[in-house]
């Protein structure tokens, strides 16, 4: 609000200016219909004013203004605004201004750090779900084929039925038992060769199976919803509710670091529409910002600790 205050107070002073300097002159004669004001206080009493005028004009801050409609406009505005002073009086703000609410932004931040290491886990466990999908799609694959035609996991199963049914030809001496026995070994040879290949897909579909009970899709979408909202939310309460109590913001590394997060949080949360598109490129980008963003929130805790207990000390309750 300081700089709001200084913005006005500077149009003011560039309306006032304009005002003096290009009055209508014709032949050099000044209308005769001119009115004449004292220059306000809020400008007669700044010394910047008065250099800024003196310098400008040729006159000190009591010299005769014009009443141009953009003098008149920015005067009544600037009238019109509280005083300085007004903005830093954290009493007329009571409660918001006491140790409960400014507790809000430090205690819920603790929580949101929590709650962004959970909702990384999600992630990183969502996306290896994915990863399992397309190596179990690579090694079924790899798996050979037999006579009766390309083998699946499990190869147990399989295995069992052809070692009953050579056990059963064995007893028969035919030419054409003898042949299917021959068939058969030579299947139960290659499923054994593929022991290895065979016991990997099975881990990996038991894996597969545990995750998908976790629903970890729908986790992961909640949680960081609440990390959008809840998180942009309180970083704007944090700067408002210094703001009240000190008159000011302090630009500091934990203010530009909260800047950061809550950047990152928007940009990661619009990568969302091309990822459940298939955006490869996107869902990297988003785990890259999140990764970036889980390091800054890190790094901003022990300056958030220093900023809290600050103020518990600076307040009271309520």
């Amino acid at each position: 609000m300081r700089f709001v205050f200084r913005l006005l107070t500077s149009l003011q002073l560039i309306s006032f200016i304009v005002s003096l300097n290009y009055r209508p002159r014709i032949c050099g004669i000044k209308p005769s219909n001119e009115k004449q004001l004292k220059l306000p206080s809020a400008i007669a009493e700044n010394e910047i004013g008065k250099e800024l005028i003196k310098q400008t004009t040729g006159k000190d801050a009591n010299g005769v203004l014009s009443t141009s409609p953009l003098f008149v406009l920015g005067t009544l505005t600037l009238l019109l605004l509280p005083s300085e002073s007004a903005f830093a009086d954290a009493s007329s703000f009571g409660i918001l201004a006491g140790r409960t609410a400014s507790m809000v932004h430090p205690i819920t931040n603790l929580g949101l750090f929590a709650t962004s290491l959970y909702t990384a886990y999600l992630g990183f466990q969502w996306r290896r779900l994915r990863d399992i999908g397309e190596e179990l799609k690579v090694l079924t694959s790899q798996l050979p084929s037999i006579s009766s035609g390309k083998l699946k996991s499990p190869t147990s199963t399989i295995l069992s039925s052809l070692l009953l049914e050579l056990e059963s030809l064995k007893v028969d001496k035919s030419p054409e038992s003898l042949s299917k026995i021959e068939i058969i070994t030579n299947d139960i040879s290659i499923i054994n060769q593929a022991k290895e290949l065979d016991s990997k897909i099975t881990e990996l579909t038991s894996t597969r199976k545990d995750l998908l009970s976790l629903n970890l899709r729908d986790k992961h979408y909640s949680t960081g919803s609440v990390l959008l909202g809840l998180g942009v939310g309180t970083s704007f309460l944090g700067a408002f509710n210094t703001f009240i109590r000190e008159g000011e913001i302090f630009p500091d590394s934990h203010l530009f670091a909260g800047m950061g997060i809550t950047a990152l949080w928007a940009m990661a949360a619009s990568l969302v529409p091309a990822m459940q598109k298939g955006n490869e490129t996107a869902r990297t980008a988003h785990i890259v910002l999140n990764v970036l963003n889980l390091l800054l929130f890190a790094w901003q805790i022990p300056t958030g600790l220093d900023i809290m207990f600050q103020t518990w000390g600076a307040t009271s309750w309520p």
